[in-house]
């Protein structure tokens, strides 16, 4: 499932981010302080998902 090409790691998380709010906000109709809350959620649980270690990545 290709969802775009990324020329660097903060792209794709940047995409990645993009399709997972995406996915959430299909699902129903939402304020849009309610659909704030949902991206920022995202963004949090995409930020606690990586690890740098040393100048790597622990995804």
């Amino acid at each position: 499932d290709t969802i775009g090409y990324c020329g660097s790691f903060e792209e794709t998380i940047s995409l990645l981010r993009r399709k997972v709010v995406d996915q959430r906000l299909q699902n129903g109709s939402y304020e849009l302080s309610e659909a704030l809350e949902i991206i920022q959620a995202t963004a949090e649980e995409i930020k606690e998902a990586i690890v740098c270690k040393g100048g790597r990545y622990d995804i």
